[in-house]
This record gives structure tokens, C-alpha cells and sequence, in this order.
């Protein structure tokens, strides 16, 4: 390969280097590293052992990782609106290969959504898979722990600062060196036997990973929401977890079983192999594993990120009360990014309480704080879009009010010249009376007629009053019924 320069001295430029680099790639099949070796693309490296070797018990080892689903979804206030690709965060317990925690996010990977998939371990599944809609079976899914060891790849959000606390928690995160899934291949598994189910392919939205020209793009034919999705997910999860281990346990006697599922060998291996799992109640899980945030306490509710929020346990003990109208106060709070239909606060005895969001779609639907937020810009311009193609029907109709209040004025003011005293000042009583009963019956009503002052009135020809009318009616009411 010759590469032809302006002068034995002069320095290649970019683009003419980036040229040379792909020659290589495309030539001599060969990479340029950060020390300037050429090594070869196909080189593979030889691995000896199992990802099972040296781990005694479930929960001694879980593997995370997350992968883009490649799956497009549409909005739940429209089908025709596509939202983009969702995320799948996937956990196993190494032992059992057992998948212990999901999480299903159209937020991109970060510390927050690591977290969340924490808590999905930590929590009773039945809660979990409730909330998507699905109903599990008694012991289908026994997984509510955390691990000794977490192992992942070398993501940002295992790399940051703010994955220093999971120390804390009691757990070792042990990352897996770059370029190297096959130090965490339990999970990789996991995710490619998910991606390779027969009807996963077949879902609309579905794309290939690497589209060549002219392929669908899957944008076309998306269907699915995100709540179905996140069910389809789960549906998919509790079908892996029912396939057999890949090895089961030498002390297991096989005459006293009929099966033996992932889920089964997790279930068995805490109760004959216990000792490596971390199992914690729902206080602990929200002080450690949920997100610390401040919201705002007022007189109608907790405030946070434009959401209302509603609790019994603190109106009871007067946390509304505290804030004055148009005065509030901020308070501590715990969220999962994955539930904002709920944030939960301790109070001064250290005691847990939820708040509920007050909206009741949002109680239904089961969003996330990125729906929420994209839900609230999207109503806002559609109530704006609203008052622009109202505006017009809204001024004919304040222009038909103004017009008729004018019309009464008017015939008000020619009564009053007629009339020397206000007939709306004298008599109220008599004349809400009179008005009723000429719709009731009109027939039995003699209206007045105004008196002309140069006209006598004849003997055995007076005219009534409304008092007196309203009498005479009464009377023969009185006098039919009897």
C-alpha cells in the first residue's frame, strides 16, 4: 500500500490519516491501538473455566447489564406518535442463572436506572409484576434480594462518583475489564436468549441491530407502548425462568422431585445453600436504593416537579397544616425514577410514609418521571393549541351575552318609565309565586295589566293584586285536592 504525500517532510492530514486507517481495516484486516501495535481484528482470546466456578451459593454473584431492546414504542395518547427505543436492564444470579431484576426505561443508561433495577431485585416480585399487570403463581418468581457481589462492565454508571455508595449497601461491585463481555457472559446469555425468542423477532417495532440499506427501520410498523412492552418483557422473563439449569446441584435427590426450573434451583439453593443473599425490608430499600430528592409541602399537597402529591399519614399528623396558604416548606424524599405515582418521606420518629399522586390517570397508568414530564409538555401545548381553535367560538359566544344583557337593560328602562315605583322592589315573594305558576299552568294565572291614569276604574271592575291572585290560586288548589 503506497501513500502519496505532498513532500517527503510534510505531516499527513486528518482526513488523509483516517483514509490510511481504513485501508488497513479493509486490506490487511488489521487495528491500529492506542501504542501504535497492529494487532488482528479476528484475534480471539482463549478463556478456560466456567462463570459458575468458585461461586458456592445464589446471591453470591448477580451480573447486570443493559441493552438497547431495538424495539420502537409509540406514545399511550396516540399510536401513531413514536417515542423511541426502549432500554432493558437485565439482572442474574450467576449460581441458579436465575434472572432476578428488570427494569424497562426509555431513559437512557445511568446511575439513577441502575439503582432502579436494585430496587426491582430487592422487592417481592409478586408487587412488582402487579404493577405491569401480570398475576404470578404462589413461588413462581422467589427472588427478593441483593447480592454480595454485583458484577457489571465498565459503564459509566458504575464508574462515576455516584457508585460509591453501593460499598455501603453491603455489596462489592467487581467490574469486568473493557472489550471483554465474556467475563459476564451469564447475563449476556440471558439477553441473547430474550432477544432470540421466536416471537420476540416478530414484534412491531422490531428492527435488526445493524440495518443495511433499505432494511425497516421498525419506525413504520410500531405498535406497542411502553406498559406493553414492559409486560411483554416480563412475560418473557418468567418463560427463561422456567427452562432448566444449565447444571444442577449433586446433592439434589431426583426420586423426590418432578422439575427443577431456574427459579426452582434459586428457591432451593437459599434454603439448602443460604448465606450469600442480602434480603431487606422496604424501609431499608427506600433510605438506600431510592434517589434523595426535596419537594415542597403546601396546603393542598406535596409539590414535586409540577405533580401533586397526596398523603393520609402526614395530614394526619399535620404536615399541611404546617404550610400557610401561599407559604410552603421543603422536605426530604425518596423516588424511583421508574415510579413517579409514588414518593415516599420518614418523619421525625423515623417513620416510612407514601404519598400518592393526586392525578388519577397517572394512579392508573403507572408512569415514569420521564413520562410524567413528557406528558405535562404535551398537554400544555395542546391546551394552547385548544384555546387557539376555541378563540374565535369563545368571542361569539361573550358577544351573544353582552347582546342580550343590553336588550334586557333596555326593556328594563322602558318598564321604569311606564311604571313610577321599581316593580322588582316591591312584592319579590308575590312575583317569584306568579312566575312559577305560569309555567306550571299559565291558564289559571290573570295577568295585570298597568292602569292607564286617565282611566277610571268601574265599580265590580277592580284589578287584582298579585297578593290577591296568588290567594285565589292557592284556594282552588286547596279546594280540588279535598
Amino acid at each position: 500500500m503506497l501513500l502519496h504525500f505532498d513532500s517527503l517532510t510534510a505531516v499527513p492530514s486528518e482526513d488523509q490519516l483516517r483514509y490510511a486507517i481504513r485501508l488497513l481495516k479493509r486490506q490487511n484486516r488489521t487495528r491500529i491501538t492506542a501504542n501504535d501495535r497492529l494487532t488482528r481484528a479476528s484475534a480471539t482470546v482463549k478463556t478456560t473455566g466456567s462463570s459458575r466456578d468458585n461461586v458456592p451459593g445464589p446471591g453470591f454473584i448477580f451480573e447486570i447489564d443493559s441493552t438497547n431492546l431495538q424495539i420502537y414504542a409509540v406514545s399511550r395518547f396516540g399510536r401513531r406518535r413514536v417515542v423511541g427505543q426502549p432500554v432493558l436492564y437485565l439482572v442474574v444470579d450467576v449460581w441458579s442463572g436465575c434472572i432476578v431484576g428488570f427494569t424497562v426505561s426509555l431513559q437512557p443508561p445511568s446511575y439513577d436506572m441502575m439503582l432502579s433495577t436494585l430496587v426491582c431485585c430487592a422487592r417481592d416480585k409478586n408487587d412488582v409484576c402487579r404493577e405491569i399487570g401480570i398475576n404470578l403463581k404462589p413461588g413462581e418468581w422467589p427472588c427478593n434480594h441483593l447480592p454480595l457481589i454485583l458484577r457489571s462492565d465498565r459503564g459509566s454508571e458504575y464508574t462515576s462518583d455516584k457508585a460509591e455508595p453501593i460499598a455501603s449497601f453491603g455489596i462489592e461491585l467487581a467490574m469486568a475489564p473493557s472489550m471483554r463481555p465474556d467475563r459476564k457472559g451469564v447475563v449476556e446469555g440471558k439477553l441473547g436468549e430474550l432477544k432470540n425468542i421466536d416471537q420476540f423477532e416478530l414484534l412491531p417495532g422490531r428492527h435488526k441491530k445493524n440495518p443495511k440499506r433499505r432494511d425497516p427501520d421498525g419506525k413504520k410498523k410500531a405498535a406497542l407502548t411502553i406498559d406493553e412492552i414492559k409486560k411483554i418483557i416480563g412475560l418473557y422473563i418468567l418463560e427463561i425462568n422456567r427452562r432448566p439449569p444449565e447444571e444442577a446441584p449433586y446433592e439434589l435427590d431426583f426420586n423426590t422431585i418432578s422439575r427443577m426450573t431456574r427459579s426452582d434451583m434459586f428457591k432451593w439453593g437459599i434454603e439448602n445453600r443460604s448465606g450469600y443473599t442480602q434480603e431487606r425490608d422496604f424501609t431499608w430499600i427506600v433510605r438506600n436504593l431510592m434517589k434523595r430528592d426535596f419537594a415542597k409541602v403546601t396546603a393542598k399537597g406535596i409539590s414535586f416537579r409540577g405533580m401533586l402529591y397526596l398523603s393520609t399519614r402526614m395530614a394526619e399528623l399535620g404536615y399541611f397544616n404546617k404550610a400557610k396558604p401561599g407559604r410552603s416548606y421543603d422536605i426530604s424524599i425518596y423516588i424511583d425514577e421508574n415510579r413517579a405515582w409514588e414518593i415516599y418521606t420518614f418523619s421525625k420518629d423515623d417513620e416510612l410514609m407514601a404519598a400518592m399522586i393526586k392525578s388519577p390517570e397517572a394512579k392508573m397508568n403507572h408512569p415514569t418521571f420521564a413520562e410524567m414530564w413528557a406528558y405535562r409538555k404535551d398537554k400544555e401545548a395542546l391546551d394552547k393549541a385548544t384555546k387557539r381553535e376555541t378563540a374565535r367560538d369563545t368571542y361569539e359566544g361573550r358577544k351573544k351575552i353582552a347582546e342580550i344583557t343590553k336588550n334586557a337593560k333596555k326593556q328594563l328602562k322602558e318598564e321604569a318609565q311606564e311604571e313610577k315605583a321599581h316593580p322588582s322592589k316591591q312584592n319579590i315573594r308575590a312575583n317569584r309565586y306568579d312566575e312559577i305558576n305560569l309555567i306550571e299552568a299559565p291558564e289559571n294565572i290573570k295577568r295585570r295589566s298597568i292602569p292607564d291614569e286617565n282611566l277610571k276604574p268601574q265599580e265590580g271592575n277592580e284589578i287584582d293584586s298579585a297578593a290577591e291572585i296568588s290567594l285565589k290560586i292557592f284556594k282552588n288548589r286547596a279546594t280540588d285536592i279535598v
